[in-house]
């Protein structure tokens, strides 16, 4: 006898996909932003790309710990 991992409400997909979508979306449209950012830069000089990568760094490193942060109150939360 298997036994299921998962139980799958009716209603389950339409709802995770209501969550997920947007945040799919939205990250998607930030990779976009940060290419056009490079491809008009390059038609500058190296330098220019240096210092947005340079720029985004600490963004990056805001955005990491964000993440960090949302992660371990969601454990909390779930329980």
């Amino acid at each position: 006898m298997r036994k299921k991992f998962f139980y799958w409400e009716p209603g389950f997909l339409p709802s995770v996909l209501a969550i997920s979508l947007p945040i799919a979306l939205q990250n998607v449209i930030s990779l976009g932003v940060n290419l056009m950012d490079t491809i008009m830069l390059g038609q500058l000089n190296d330098l220019a790309i240096t210092a947005a990568s340079l720029g985004g760094q600490p963004f990056n490193i805001l955005n990491i710990l964000g993440f960090g942060f949302a992660s371990g109150a969601s454990v909390l939360v779930s329980q």
